[in-house]
């Protein structure tokens, strides 16, 4: 059994905790690390509260990467002009930081 990678890093990416994750999705915290840990699978009903709670495919969370590419692709073509101007912004700057580490 693989680790659900991406479903830990959603749910630091959304800054949420194991519990505040497992209480909405009505599963316990451990039931929940087990499932990123790749320890037990979460079944058919779990992993699409998971997909719903996080907005993203069961696909995703399963890591298959055509459906991650489809659903990139599909979040960024449904942000508004000025989301993606903000987005360009952030990953600007996040790319200046990334040099002046490389020129240190």
């Amino acid at each position: 059994m693989e680790k659900m990678i991406n479903l830990r890093n959603l749910r630091i990416e959304a800054n949420k905790t194991l519990e505040e994750v497992a209480s909405e999705i009505h599963v316990t915290a451990g039931a929940l690390s087990h499932y990123e840990q790749g320890e037990r699978e979460p079944n058919k009903q779990i992993l699409i509260n998971l997909a719903k709670y996080y907005k993203v495919s069961t696909d995703y969370l399963l890591d298959y990467t055509f459906e991650k590419e489809q659903t990139l692709k599909k979040q960024i073509t449904s942000l508004s002009r000025t989301e993606l101007l903000e987005l360009l912004n952030k990953i600007m700057d996040l790319l200046l930081l990334v040099e002046r580490k490389e020129n240190k």
